[in-house]
């Protein structure tokens, strides 16, 4: 089985992989709950720290990886690597076009800059960058903190991306 293993490697890309698994139905939940904005950071730096801890785990262990071995070991093994690609194009897709509004002009990344959004009970409010808070419907609420969520989550998810490719600093020179 892939995630039964020794292979420190294969084992954190199966974590990778679990975590991408993760975003993509974060991502999805965004389109039909309610959530809080502050979602954002969590959403946004959880591929980053995951990136940043084998580069850290390899300098503190000082260990290095051949170059000329690079490729070979960032595509094994091949049906994890087509899981964790297909997954990254699904997640893609969901993160930066799915269910946009006519302002967002194409991608999640262009919309609602400058808002903040704020909810009392079961009443939800949005403020424009130097406007005045404006109660908002439900349906408002979800689809622009949504889509910001969203525009989050695709800095995350690409993050996710590094790591599969920096994973190879957790092998010792010489090792497959």
């Amino acid at each position: 089985m892939l995630w039964i293993s020794g292979d420190p490697v294969r084992s954190y890309r199966v974590g990778l992989t679990v975590v991408l698994g993760c975003y993509l139905g974060g991502v999805i939940l965004t389109g039909f709950v309610p959530l809080s904005p502050v979602l954002d950071v969590p959403f946004a730096l959880t591929g980053w720290l995951l990136f940043a801890f084998p580069m850290i785990s390899g300098l503190i262990r000082r260990r290095g990886f051949d170059t000329s071995d690079f490729l070979s070991s960032l595509l094994r093994p091949a049906p994890l690597v087509g899981l964790f690609a297909s997954l990254v194009v699904i997640t893609s897709y969901f993160a930066l076009a799915w269910r946009l509004p006519p302002a967002c002009h194409g991608i999640s990344a262009n919309c609602f800059k400058g808002y903040d959004w704020s909810t009392n009970g079961a009443q939800y409010y949005h403020v424009p960058v130097g406007g005045v808070r404006a109660p908002i419907d439900v349906v408002t609420y979800v689809t622009e903190v949504g889509v910001h969520l969203r525009s989050a989550a695709a800095f995350g998810l690409y993050s996710l991306c590094f790591a599969w490719a920096a994973a190879v600093t957790f092998q010792r020179r010489g090792e497959p």
